[in-house]
């Protein structure tokens, strides 16, 4: 089968209608909960310096440390909160560092997302895990 590039635009070449068009698509698509979100979570940060998942990273976003994976929550429930929905998040991990990833989420609460809407790849036998977070 053979790989073909996907249409792509560049917003700032965009006129402010189509920006509109395609931003009140978005919030229709928003508000009828018909999307889920996908991270893909499965190297390992040794190149930043972290001895685990690369989500585990954490940078100083305005005076606070915080993980990929807590600005990624943040972001969701910002979300949630102005669609009143429960956007469904797709975490994909590798073999490697799914263990560590999930307890990561754990150690932290799930950084305030429902753990319910998290939903965790399996890379082993390639299904989405279906079992509780404990």
């Amino acid at each position: 089968k053979e790989i073909k590039p996907i249409k792509y635009y560049i917003k700032k070449k965009l006129s402010k209608s189509i920006i509109e068009e395609y931003s009140n698509l978005a919030k229709e698509i928003l508000r009828k909960n018909k999307l889920c979100v996908i991270t893909m979570a499965g190297g390992q940060g040794s190149r930043l310096g972290v001895n685990g998942p690369k989500g585990m990273f954490k940078l100083n976003i305005d005076g606070k440390l915080k993980s990929f994976f807590e600005i990624n929550c943040e972001k969701l429930i910002k979300a949630n909160k102005q669609y009143n929905i429960e956007i469904l998040w797709l975490i994909m991990t590798s073999k490697e560092n799914d263990l560590q990833t999930q307890e990561f989420f754990r150690n932290n609460n799930y950084f305030g997302y429902p753990k319910n809407r998290i939903k965790w790849k399996d890379s082993v036998r390639g299904k989405v895990q279906n079992k509780k977070s404990s």
